[in-house]
């Protein structure tokens, strides 16, 4: 088996710039890690518009959109991939000063069960 591994370096708060870099490489992607992170810690109450944007973009929009990306091009060529998004366990017990980051894992986590059942008759897990 042969393997080959094509890093792609992109700054994810701008998603235009990200999808570009990777189509760029003129590769096909059979499997995406998700496992980008941002932790803001503040108390609930100091926690900014700002933050809860920052944190949903990293940890919701990005990965849905790459998802989405990886999944329409294995789909289209017939091939079985896999998506894996890396979540963690302040998704399930809750950590103080950590409100934006809990609740947006939380919804990756729904999201990702949501895909998975969707996209497992395409073979894409």
């Amino acid at each position: 088996v042969q393997t080959k591994f094509t890093p792609v370096v992109a700054d994810l708060m701008k998603l235009d710039e990200a999808v570009k870099a990777i189509e760029a490489t003129g590769e096909h992607i059979d499997l995406l890690v998700n496992n980008a992170g941002l932790v803001i810690l503040k108390e609930t109450i100091d926690v900014t518009e700002e933050d809860i944007d920052q944190s949903t973009i990293i940890h919701v929009k990005v990965p849905i959109c790459l998802s989405q990306l990886v999944a329409r091009d294995l789909i289209k060529r017939g091939t079985s991939g896999a998506i894996v998004n890396i979540s963690t366990t302040v998704s399930k017990i809750a950590s103080a000063g950590r409100m934006p980051y809990t609740m947006t894992k939380v919804a990756m986590n729904n999201a990702t069960m949501a895909m998975a059942v969707e996209l497992a008759k395409h073979k894409v897990g």
